[in-house]
């Protein structure tokens, strides 16, 4: 199996992801809540993008660079997509400098633009995906690891049509339970099991 680092905010994002591939927390990392299984790494930021970055760079202390891939997962705003619609992000901007993602191995999923900001807003002006954390993870992991190609999923919680603030642990976790066979499918070519998968 390959090693694969994930970095999420929020713990209702990240749990469906530990179940499903058996990740255990590791008790000798104090200053982050890091699970693993194997080379299998999920470091949990906690939300923002310093938090983000934070965690990239802790990943890299505890595990160095030599991750196959390296795999930001959350819930985003967006003003016309379904709630729980798995999107890849294209490329992420904040404050006006836009960094391009890594596509391969989820080419088949389709692909909005991430906006990076600095706290929630329901207005749904941007015309792509809006979060809190996907800067801070892609910026951190170019500077630390130049070659490295970050990726971002995000699935979306909410949407100009739904209410402001509904957005509910268990709603998350099930989007991420659902959305499963999509995230880690294609990540069998990396060693994960097919029954995980499922």
């Amino acid at each position: 199996m390959r090693p694969l680092h994930f970095v999420i905010a929020l713990p209702a994002e990240a749990k469906p992801l530990r179940q499903a591939l058996g990740l255990q927390r590791d008790p000798r990392c104090q200053d982050l809540a890091l699970y693993r299984a194997g080379p299998l790494r999920l470091a949990l930021s906690g939300p923002g993008r310093a938090a983000a970055a934070g965690a990239v760079a802790r990943l890299g202390e505890e595990a160095g660079a030599e991750a196959a891939l390296w795999l930001n997962l959350g819930i985003a705003g967006h003003p016309e997509q379904p709630l729980g619609a798995l999107i890849r992000a294209a490329a992420v901007t904040c404050a006006s400098v836009r960094l391009p993602l890594g596509v391969a191995p989820f080419a088949d999923l389709p692909a909005a633009d991430l906006y990076t900001l600095d706290r929630p807003r329901f207005d749904y002006r941007l015309p792509g995906l809006a979060d809190l954390e996907g800067f801070g993870f892609a910026q951190a992991l170019r500077s630390r690891f130049p070659g490295a190609s970050p990726l971002i999923l995000k699935l979306v919680s909410d949407n100009r049509h739904s209410a402001p603030g509904s957005i509910r642990g268990r709603a998350v976790e099930a989007w991420v339970r659902a959305a499963l066979p999509r995230i880690l499918g294609p990540l069998q070519a990396f060693g994960i099991p097919a029954e995980a998968c499922a």
